[in-house]
């Protein structure tokens, strides 16, 4: 084959269109790098606030303030959470989205709780993410997030202070002591956090109701724009009996900053989760589906909750 020659106008034009072409990439390159922003992570603190009840009668994560002797609950349960940790950027009057730093997240609880008293339960668990991801704007640079872990482990005492027979309804003080079990990664506090909550619950005909309200004290962390600290904490549940071995379950659980809870751009997240539970013997199973009221970290779109818990009462079984 016969050599191939390039007159000097198409070498010529060659040229132009290469130092074109590299001059643009260059251009996009550097326009790119100064538009990224990247949003610097600690990650010290839990995306996850909800928690089962640790005892049977507890309606789905709102606790019950009755103890009773000789009693072993065993417990186990899912939870996947939509948007727990989503960001936006403020600028003037506008909001532009930046997206959600976790996206999806599936937690596993575990807990025990045996009650040798009248008035006494004590309880251990902790809880394991098996999968979480995030999705966020392309002009936005964030490091690689664990995919899983394992969160906060904890201890706990309820000791109940007052019954029905003697107020009208039952009265108890639960402490609750958790540790960080992963650091970073929104999988578990920052530290140790201790949680305290005076419950009170009573069972009417086919109706059983329950209010939580006490606090959580925990080392406060700096993310992005606001200080995540102390919290105080309310929860109301509500449970009908279709009959012995069916029931329609609904919660309402909220929290508030205890350090200038009114301050400007506080977050006080409210959620609501609907369910329903069915008894077989001694087993215990329970759906819920739910989600946020408002816009606040730690308080997915959509929630839903699927558990199991096993309870052996020496007095029955």
């Amino acid at each position: 084959m016969p050599p191939i020659y390039y007159s000097k106008m198409t070498k010529r034009a060659a040229l132009i269109w290469v130092h074109i072409i590299g001059t643009l990439l260059i251009v996009t390159a550097v326009g790119n790098k100064a538009e990224a922003q990247r949003i610097e992570e600690s990650g010290d603190f839990s995306v996850q606030r909800l928690r089962p009840s640790l005892d049977h009668n507890g309606i789905l994560n709102v606790e019950w303030a009755q103890v009773h002797p000789d009693m072993l609950d065993v417990n186990a349960g899912m939870q996947y959470v939509r948007d727990p940790l989503y960001v936006s950027r403020h600028q003037m009057d506008e909001s532009t989205p930046v997206g959600s730093l976790v996206r999806n997240r599936m937690d596993l609880d575990l807990a025990l709780a045996w009650s040798t008293h009248c008035c006494l339960q004590l309880a251990i668990g902790g809880r394991f993410t098996a999968f979480q991801d995030r999705r966020v704007a392309n002009e936005v640079e964030v490091a690689n997030l664990q995919k899983s872990g394992l969160g906060d482990i904890f201890v706990a005492g309820k000791l109940q202070l007052l019954s029905i027979e003697q107020v009208g309804y039952n009265v108890a003080w639960q402490t609750v002591l958790s540790v960080a079990g992963s650091h970073h990664n929104y999988l578990s506090e920052n530290g140790a956090a201790l949680t305290m909550r005076l419950l009170s619950s009573r069972r009417f005909e086919n109706v059983r109701i329950s209010f939580n309200l006490g606090g959580t004290w925990r080392e406060e962390t700096v993310f992005l724009d606001a200080n995540i600290g102390s919290e105080g904490l309310y929860e109301f549940g509500v449970a009908y009996d279709i009959r012995k071995t069916l029931a329609f379950l609904t919660t309402l659980s909220g929290a508030f900053a205890l350090k200038q809870p009114f301050a400007r751009g506080v977050e006080s997240p409210v959620g609501v989760l609907f369910g329903v539970q069915t008894q077989h013997g001694p087993i215990q199973l329970h759906v819920a589906v739910g989600g946020a009221l408002n816009d606040a970290y730690g308080n997915p779109t959509l929630r839903s909750f699927v558990g199991i818990r096993f309870w052996y009462d020496q007095g029955v079984y």
